[in-house]
């Protein structure tokens, strides 16, 4: 007589034959209990399953029918607009206070110039001390001074110098998008939603130089007096960095016009570094005998070209070296570039571009 199984009784009750399978805890049951077993299962899913599914159904339906809204990220975005704005406002405003300023000072030259021309001409009535000659120069001065004068009344000689807002992605001066987080073992996969303000640059550490600020100081205002102080009183070495440029092929350049098309292009195709670097490249010499020598800064301490698609084709025409700026003696090199004065290496400055 055959014995039976232990694999094969009811795992409900030890006596009753295991007849029937289940196809998900591959259990054996008697017949009843196979019953039972599945009202259990239908009992999970109307409680576990369909429970949870009618409550994220409300609450899905409660999102739909309100008017909620991310108001934390629209906060931010509000935020960012009212302090962008008053930035701009600012510096309209200080911008309008130059133009008054340099505008008042050419109406103050011309006005010095007027009255010394008017106390010589007094003097030389009074003395009797004129002749031919001095009449032609007192008329030639006093053509000069209506001339400048209709000049600056016409079209100062002030120079505006503006960002154009073309030159700005707008789209990417600020946007949204999702963050995907590191895989979850989740039924759906979670996300969230960053916002992304264009700060230099993106995920590194903050810094307290404001390169826009030095970049503004070196435009408007005098580089010795103002610009270079700002910029050694600001500087910070820790997050950015100094390095020399030198060109390694000089006994190729010819023209000088030629050799300044070199940095224009340079400069072209490092348009994406305009938010974090700054440079002042110099031509030193003259035609059939001259040379290129640059200072850059820019956020980081390695160089920067090898993650440029299109910064690859000029820096390795370049020799770069990393300014160390613990001694004056490389302070007043660098300061060279930013006043645009020589010579280097025994040839004098000829012209300089700026890239900002």
């Amino acid at each position: 007589m055959a014995t039976r199984t232990a694999s094969n009784q009811c795992l409900m009750c030890p006596k009753g034959e295991g007849t029937c399978n289940c196809a998900g805890c591959k259990g054996f049951f008697c017949t009843q209990h196979f019953i039972e077993h599945r009202k259990q299962l239908s009992k999970q899913l109307d409680d576990d399953v369909v429970s949870a599914h009618d409550q994220f159904s409300e609450e899905i339906n409660k999102i739909k029918q309100s008017n909620s809204s991310p108001s934390a990220l629209l906060s931010k975005i509000d935020q960012w607009q009212t302090a962008t704005v008053e930035k701009i406002q600012k510096a309209a405003e200080k911008a309008r206070e130059q133009v008054i300023q340099l505008f008042n000072k050419d109406k103050e030259t011309i006005t010095k110039r007027f009255e010394q021309l008017k106390k010589e001409i007094l003097t030389r009535r009074e003395t009797d001390s004129f002749v031919e000659h001095d009449l032609e120069c007192m008329k030639e001065n006093i053509n000069q001074l209506q001339q400048d004068l209709g000049q600056l009344a016409r079209t100062p000689n002030i120079t505006l110098h503006i960002d154009q807002g073309d030159q700005i992605d707008w789209n990417r001066f600020i946007y949204a998008e999702y963050e995907q987080p590191a895989p979850e073992p989740a039924l759906i996969p979670k996300s969230k939603i960053i916002l992304n303000v264009k700060t230099p640059p993106a995920g590194m550490p903050k810094t307290p130089f404001n390169i826009n600020e030095f970049k503004r100081v070196y435009s408007n205002e005098d580089t010795a007096t103002k610009a270079i102080p700002y910029f050694w009183q600001n500087f910070d070495s820790t997050h950015w960095s100094i390095w020399l440029c030198e060109y390694k092929y000089p006994e190729e350049l010819t023209k000088v016009f030629m050799t300044c098309n070199l940095i224009s292009g340079m400069f072209q195709r490092l348009d994406e570094l305009h938010q974090n670097a700054f440079s002042s490249m110099c031509v030193f010499g003259t035609d059939n005998d001259n040379t290129i020598a640059g200072l850059w800064f820019w956020y980081g301490q390695e160089l920067v070209f090898e993650l440029l698609p299109d910064g690859q084709a000029d820096y390795e025409s370049y020799k770069w070296t990393r300014l160390q700026v613990g001694d004056e003696e490389t302070k007043q090199r660098i300061n060279q570039f930013f006043l645009w004065e020589g010579p280097y290496n025994g040839k004098a400055f000829n012209q300089g571009k700026i890239f900002k």
